[in-house]
């Protein structure tokens, strides 16, 4: 995020970014009451809100090394 707000501040000095952090529940109803302009969300947790998908990260399970794996395809 650094890099991205001071590039951007590059382009356009005149925007101002003030950056909120909270939960998701938190930016729904940010952005419901308009307290801010946009939101990084889950698609899953977006729900009726319109969502724009930026990015789409593959899901990992992390195991031991010696974990008993039964079904190679999945776990």
């Amino acid at each position: 995020m650094p890099s991205l707000t001071r590039d951007f501040n590059s382009l356009y000095p005149n925007i101002s970014i003030e950056i909120f952090q909270g939960t998701y529940i938190d930016i729904i109803e940010w952005i419901k009451l308009g307290i801010v302009d946009l939101g990084f969300l889950s698609v899953s947790s977006a729900g009726k809100l319109p969502i724009h998908s930026l990015y789409n990260d593959t899901l990992v399970c992390v195991i031991p090394k010696n974990f008993p794996v039964s079904h190679s395809d999945y776990i």
